[in-house]
């Protein structure tokens, strides 16, 4: 890039327009992709709440209270090539697949399978809780919660109607029965403290997805503050390139009119001096005409001088209204920039303390 002291001929000027927006484009690659980075990190973390509230579906399941799932979604306006797919939903035909798109649909099913398979292998919160209780609760239907002691009729008499065998025997049953409930009432509470733990966790998941996209809008007004600066920056060299051209056009007609009036001038220079020539050869014939000669040759440069102070005159007020009137059009363009510029930090004002993005 050249200086600010550099920018003195049109070629350069262009040069500078070409890079600066080449910087423009680079300035927005980079933000599309942290958007897209960002982008595919929240699909990761919607995965991981699924996972998560699969987890407490279960666990509400299992203590039997009812529940309410915090599912994020996303709107279909942050997809806008979503505009143009079809859903299979909205046919009212099955679509014929061709070999190809047979084999794509497979490759993709295989990847989100894999997909799924990594996302679980890498949960450890997952791993934890089947080796904790042995596997899902699927696979273990019976559990302490679920198991229900079955209690003998004989069992509701009094403990004075009962015979020593009976007796033995409701003791056990007793003491399973505490059992079980001190069984069932520590999985209620480890239960308890994993949902409190997976609804925390979601939670710190939302929190720093938030502050990572908050930091992300930030340097979203950053490179806008930027772009901006240098598209105006464009604008100023774009228009004084175009007064230069002026300014250019203008010097090259006034060239050309004082080149046209030396020429002029030269061929009065020859008839005075064929006037002089004659006026030497008649002074003898004719006593008065070299006096005469003299005065209209005075007169003839008075009225030359005459014309042209008047065609200096014009072309000096010409100028000077086209000067007036450009520098009109450079106070009404500088202005609006002003204005523009004052919108826009109005609408973003810069923070002096923060540094920009390299």
């Amino acid at each position: 890039m050249y200086g600010a002291y550099e920018l003195v001929t049109n070629n350069r000027k262009r040069s500078q327009i070409l890079i600066m927006k080449d910087l423009i484009f680079k300035i927005k690659e980079r933000f599309n992709k942290e958007f897209e980075n960002l982008s595919h990190e929240r699909q990761r973390l919607i995965d991981m709440v699924n996972e998560k509230n699969n987890r407490i579906r279960e666990i509400y399941e299992t203590l039997k209270y009812d529940h309410e799932l915090f599912k994020p979604r996303v709107n279909p306006l942050e997809n806008p090539e979503r505009v143009l797919k079809v859903d299979p939903e909205e046919v009212g035909f099955e679509r014929y697949l061709t070999k190809e798109e047979r084999e794509k649909l497979e490759e993709e099913r295989k990847k989100e399978e894999e997909r799924i398979r990594l996302l679980n292998a890498d949960d450890a919160g997952v791993r934890a809780v089947k080796q904790m209780m042995g596997g899902t609760l699927e696979e273990k239907k019976e559990t302490p919660l679920t198991e229900e002691l079955v209690r003998e009729e004989w069992m509701n008499k009094p403990p004075e109607d009962m015979d020593d065998d009976e007796r033995v025997k409701f003791a056990e049953f007793e003491a399973k029965e505490s059992l079980v409930k001190e069984e069932r009432e520590k999985i209620r509470k480890n239960l308890e403290l994993e949902l409190r733990k997976l609804k925390n966790e979601i939670k710190e998941i939302c929190e720093k997805f938030d502050e990572r996209l908050f930091v992300l809008y930030r340097r979203r007004l950053e490179y806008e503050y930027r772009v901006e600066e240098q598209e105006l920056y464009i604008i100023k060299l774009t228009l004084s390139m175009l007064i230069e051209d002026d300014n250019v056009a203008r010097r090259e007609d006034y060239i050309r009119e004082y080149e046209d009036l030396v020429q002029k001038e030269a061929v009065i220079r020859e008839h005075l001096g064929r006037l002089d020539v004659i006026s030497q050869l008649s002074i003898f014939t004719y006593p008065n005409f070299h006096r005469n000669l003299e005065e209209e040759q005075k007169k003839i440069r008075q009225e030359k001088k005459l014309n042209i102070k008047m065609q200096l005159r014009l072309m000096l007020k010409s100028s000077n209204s086209i000067l007036k009137s450009l520098k009109k059009k450079t106070r009404r363009i500088i202005v609006k920039n002003g204005l523009m510029i004052v919108n826009i930090l109005k609408l973003h004002p810069p923070n002096f303390n923060s540094k920009l993005p390299k």
